[in-house]
């Protein structure tokens, strides 16, 4: 079985990170996390307007275009145990995550150091074209076009980080906030 992972947001938290910095850009100021479509660049940009920053002073994505973003971040809890025993039963575990150029590298070498034994990494958006028998990702968008292109497979919507704003379990996948979750799901 060839099991394809998501890693932002679902082995990894860069999301945390990114708000911390942005938190302490504008002084304090708090970016809600309920966009379910990930567009928090809006709602930043109405902040930095508030408290008088400017795109030419501070730009947020550039966070993402970082050579080193992953250098210093740990997967999520129980994400390399659950991985591992999986891979360890004969199932395949390539990752699949949209990159930035500038962190490409980076990401390649925190899935390296922390789950050495995987089959592959796939750098694209359209998580879907990959043939994979189970799909774990945080977007309910891969969720949905999995589930059209690949009704056969298995779809895990890895709520963990994002819990809040996220919709009830549909047909299209099952939920997990945890690691453990996705274990039980897999047995």
């Amino acid at each position: 079985m060839l099991i394809a992972v998501d890693v932002d947001l679902t082995v990894v938290d860069t999301l945390t990170p990114w708000l911390v910095e942005f938190q302490m850009v504008t002084g304090g100021r708090r970016v809600l996390n309920s966009d379910r479509n990930y567009s928090l660049e809006p709602e930043m940009h109405r902040i930095m307007a508030e408290v008088g920053l400017t795109t030419d002073v501070y730009r947020p994505m550039d966070f993402w275009d970082r050579s080193d973003l992953y250098d210093n971040v740990n997967p999520l809890p129980m994400a390399r145990q659950v991985l591992h025993r999986l891979n360890s039963e004969g199932h395949d575990i390539v990752f699949v995550s949209s990159c930035i150029s500038g962190h490409i590298e980076s990401k390649k070498r925190f899935l390296d150091k922390n789950f050495c034994y995987h089959a592959g990494f796939v750098d694209t958006v359209d998580k879907h074209w990959v043939d994979y028998d189970v799909l774990i990702d945080d977007r309910i968008k891969h969720m949905s076009l999995g589930h059209k292109h690949r009704p056969n497979a298995k779809h895990i919507l890895f709520t963990g980080v994002r819990e809040d704003g996220m919709p009830e379990q549909n047909k299209d996948y099952i939920k997990a906030a945890t690691w453990s979750e996705v274990s039980r799901i897999l047995n």
